[in-house]
């Protein structure tokens, strides 16, 4: 009944308890390399809304949840926090969109990403 990251993070951590576990964080990262690889592959094999694309994105999500149990960073903290970081950033981008008085959806993405770059540095 708890949120799928939580749970995540408390099955690897068990894991981790009884010796199942990744030698480094490097190792970890290696892992989530290779779960990139192998969505990519999915993806492009099998499409993008297929099952096993599906399956390739838990697999990389679960490796990473890895990564931060290792790093010893809460993964929904984690997340919580790049989330108000990207809304923040882009409740800057459609403000200077609306300053130059055109919609977002008037601008190209290289304006967007120029508007992007702008909020970053604020």
């Amino acid at each position: 009944s708890m949120p799928s990251l939580l749970r995540a993070y408390e099955l690897s951590t068990r894991a981790a308890q009884v010796g199942f576990d990744w030698a480094t964080t490097g190792d970890v990262i290696d892992k989530v390399e290779e779960e990139i690889r192998e969505l990519r592959e999915a993806v492009t094999t099998t499409g993008a809304s297929s099952r096993e694309a599906e399956e390739e994105f838990g697999d990389l999500l679960f490796a990473l949840v890895n990564v931060a149990r290792k790093l010893r960073i809460e993964p929904e903290a984690a997340l919580r926090m790049a989330n108000d970081k990207f809304q923040r950033r882009f409740d800057d981008v459609e403000r200077q969109a609306a300053a130059s008085g055109h919609k977002l959806r008037d601008h190209t993405l290289e304006q967007l990403e120029n508007y992007w770059q702008q909020a970053k540095t604020r």
